[in-house]
């Protein structure tokens, strides 16, 4: 299989042409996946999937579909409706993600339109993840709003669980995370002790918002489970 390049919307101006995606070195001999869902005015949306359906088939590009995410992003373009508005306007395979942890979510991005669905999070507490026990226990505890997106642990951003340490570090008088890599080592000791400890409130504890949704059980098993559920529903 060849190897699999990423491209990032961030990537794309909002005001793109036809041109753009071409000119960012697409290899017709790679697959791509493009991260649309950080795209966050639909104008701009519209304009970049336009330009993506520009490229040859044998370019082998995937859409993948998912929510923004980040703090800066405020115009937010929610993952019902960012999938039919991406799957009604190219002829792409397009993967939804973000959210989808059991075969409901999976159903319902296909009823969407999406030709796919992709789980993260859903598969953490799963042996072949090796999570350290303490965060594979905190997320079957975790509701969706005990999320939350940080840049604390490592000047990126990412979904974590709201420890007290994530908490502190967002709250209105913290100060400001240092830009990657700096902040990942001026963590680094206490996510090693917590780690040691078992203290989720120290470690790095990443986390989607259907992270209750984990279950423990062999990965295998679980897409089985999980895709028998969706077809369930789809029938």
């Amino acid at each position: 299989m060849a190897e699999l390049s990423v491209l990032s919307a961030d990537e794309v101006p909002i005001d793109t042409d036809a041109d753009v995606v071409r000119a960012l070195g697409v290899d017709p001999d790679r697959p791509y996946a493009l991260f649309v869902g950080r795209i966050t005015r639909q104008k701009g949306l519209m304009h970049l999937l336009a330009a993506a359906e520009q490229l040859p088939p044998e370019a082998g590009l995937v859409l993948c579909a998912g929510a923004a995410d980040t703090p800066a992003e405020r115009q937010q373009v929610g993952l019902l409706a960012l999938v039919p508005a991406i799957a009604d306007a190219v002829s792409l395979p397009v993967v939804a993600t973000g959210g989808i942890a059991d075969g409901r979510g999976v159903a319902a991005a296909i009823a969407l339109g999406a030709s796919a669905a992709q789980i993260g999070t859903g598969f953490l507490r799963c042996p072949e993840a090796k999570l350290h026990p303490a965060w594979a226990d905190a997320l079957a505890t975790t509701a969706p709003e005990d999320t939350m997106v940080t840049r604390a642990f490592s000047g990126r951003a990412g979904r974590s669980i709201a420890t007290d340490y994530v908490r502190a570090a967002t709250a209105l008088d913290a100060p400001v995370a240092a830009p990657y890599p700096v902040q990942r080592a001026l963590t680094g000791a206490m996510r090693a002790a917590g780690q040691k400890d078992g203290d989720v409130n120290r470690m790095q504890v990443w986390a989607g918002q259907a992270a209750a949704l984990a279950k423990a059980a062999p990965a295998g098993e679980l897409a089985q489970r999980i895709w028998e559920q969706a077809q369930a529903i789809l029938a």
